[in-house]
Order: structure tokens, then C-alpha cells, then sequence
């Protein structure tokens, strides 16, 4: 079990160094601002399909989509630490304990500012599948701006 989370771990290490580098390729060829826009639509988009493989149901159900959370992270609960902190009929606060992407950066040698910047990219993702599944994010506190935890806040569109 310890190997596969490890394995996952490495993997999720290597989209970050990916992230990294893609960036300061971009950046170099575009300059940051218009890197980190391109960066922030291609990561968003994936989330989008992302959503589109979710349960219908979970468009609907607050409750329905902080279990998906749990269970389509079942595999990455151990390396992100997924955990439901409450669900209700009009929302879910969802935690991350942990975060393999920002140890990739800070093993990068990346200061907190650029972590949290490269965060900014990459949760791009969430916001891509939780708006696409018809929920409001927001994200009142990030490892990446040196906070134990990763905690998002949905809340069901009307």
C-alpha cells in the first residue's frame, strides 16, 4: 500500500515539475503575465473535463459530489490527504492535508512567492471541475501560502 502511495506521490511530483517548467518556458517566450493566463486556461479546461466524468448527480447533490471527492480521490487520498469537512443541501468544505505539488516546488528550490504563484496556476483545476460541476470555489486558505492545509469552499449555483 506505502508503495503505491508513493508511486502516486512521485507522480503528482512530476505534473508540478512539469507545471514549472512549462511556465518558465512560456514566461520566457511570452513574458509571465501572458504565461500564467495560457497556464491558467489549459489547467482550467482540464478540470472541465474532469466534471464531465462526474456522476450527474453530483451537479445536483452537494452531499453526492463531497463523497466523490473522497472516493474519486480514494487513490490520491493518502497523497493529498482528501477529507470531507462538512456537506450540506447548498454546499461542501472540502480539506487537503497534504500537497505533493508544492513539495515538488519547494524541493525545486521555488521561495513562497513563486510557490504560491504556481499555485495559482494549478488549482486552476478545481476551479475547472467544481465550476463545471455548477459550484461556486474559494479557497480561504492554501498549503502553498504556507497554511497546514488546503481548504475549498463550494457552494451549489442556483
Amino acid at each position: 500500500m506505502q508503495e503505491n502511495i508513493n508511486t502516486l506521490k512521485a507522480a503528482i511530483k512530476e505534473r508540478a515539475v512539469f507545471y514549472l517548467h512549462m511556465y518558465r518556458t512560456l514566461q520566457q517566450e511570452l513574458g509571465a503575465e501572458r504565461a500564467k493566463d495560457l497556464m491558467w486556461k489549459a489547467i482550467y479546461r482540464w478540470g472541465r473535463e474532469k466534471a464531465a466524468k462526474c456522476p450527474e448527480t453530483a451537479r445536483t447533490n452537494p452531499e453526492i459530489m463531497a463523497e466523490e471527492f473522497v472516493k474519486s480521490g480514494a487513490k490520491a487520498l493518502m497523497a493529498f490527504g482528501n477529507e470531507i469537512v462538512e456537506s450540506t443541501k447548498d454546499g461542501a468544505t472540502l480539506r487537503l492535508n497534504s500537497c505533493p505539488l508544492v513539495e515538488a516546488w519547494r524541493e525545486a528550490g521555488l521561495n513562497a512567492a513563486q510557490i504560491a504563484q504556481m499555485c495559482d496556476m494549478a488549482y486552476a483545476l478545481d476551479f475547472g471541475k467544481y465550476e463545471g460541476l455548477g459550484y461556486e470555489l474559494e479557497f480561504p486558505c492554501r498549503i502553498a501560502d504556507g497554511e497546514s492545509y488546503c481548504q475549498l469552499n463550494l457552494k451549489l449555483k442556483k
